[in-house]
């Protein structure tokens, strides 16, 4: 038994990895992205392509930063390459992937194109004032920026838990901030429990409280009044 649940830990870990592919004499950043003691290293030969396991994200000021393990490859006292590279250095195969928690400032979990296509299908069904978000704005928060900001030092070089699933309902529902004058139409997402469990596992991580946000209903904005997700109710 005891064997059987390891290899089932096993197999559900390996399920959860994102994978991707670097061209080889990439240049990497082998510590934290603001660590005084990271140099660069040049990973691989020009004209080769390298698997990589995507441990983690980052975004600051609008630029995106990818921590990346290489497949195969080691130091010579044995321990993984790992480190971070530009956004773009690393190609990835869509469809194998599954949603995408990032911090970003806050955390959020962006979407596969599974949910995409899922939230598309609910706002053809808006009413005619609804204009839809483009997709890369399409995300569901799990942490707002508030909360995590104490935590910032930890969480820019965590490796983040495996993606929570994603079920979303089949409707859509109105949100409106009277005073702003803004309106938003929202998807609810199905299974609150599992985005809850979730974020007190990176809670757990970071030894902060946990359901730091217990009134938080976890969503998706669909679409506003202007199609700029910064417009829609807080």
């Amino acid at each position: 038994m005891k064997l059987l649940l390891e290899n089932w830990r096993k197999f559900i870990a390996e399920s959860n990895k994102k994978m991707g592919t670097i061209d080889g004499g990439v240049d990497l950043w082998t510590s934290g992205l603001y660590s005084p003691d990271g140099k660069w290293r040049k990973v691989g030969k020009e004209g080769e392509k390298l698997e990589v396991e995507i441990i983690s994200g980052w975004q600051d000021q609008g630029v995106e930063s990818i921590l990346i393990r290489v497949v195969g490859l080691e130091y010579d006292d044995g321990d993984p390459v790992e480190g971070w590279v530009d956004a773009d250095a690393v190609g990835t195969d869509m469809e194998t992937l599954s949603e995408e928690v990032i911090y970003s400032g806050i955390l959020k979990l962006k979407p596969n194109p599974e949910i995409i296509a899922q939230a598309k299908a609910i706002m053809e069904t808006l009413p005619h004032d609804a204009v839809p978000l483009p997709d890369k704005a399409l995300h569901i928060t799990l942490v707002h920026q508030g909360v995590l900001k104490k935590y910032r030092p930890l969480l820019k070089n965590l490796i983040l838990p495996p993606d929570p699933p994603v079920i979303l309902a089949t409707d859509y529902e109105e949100k409106i901030d009277e005073a702003l004058g803004r309106k938003s139409w929202v998807v609810l997402v199905e299974n609150q429990e599992d985005l809850r469990n979730y974020v007190n596992e990176v809670m757990a991580l970071v030894k902060g409280p946990p359901d730091p946000e217990p009134a938080r209903v976890f969503h998706m904005t669909l679409a506003n009044l202007t199609g700029d997700s910064g417009d829609s109710p807080r």
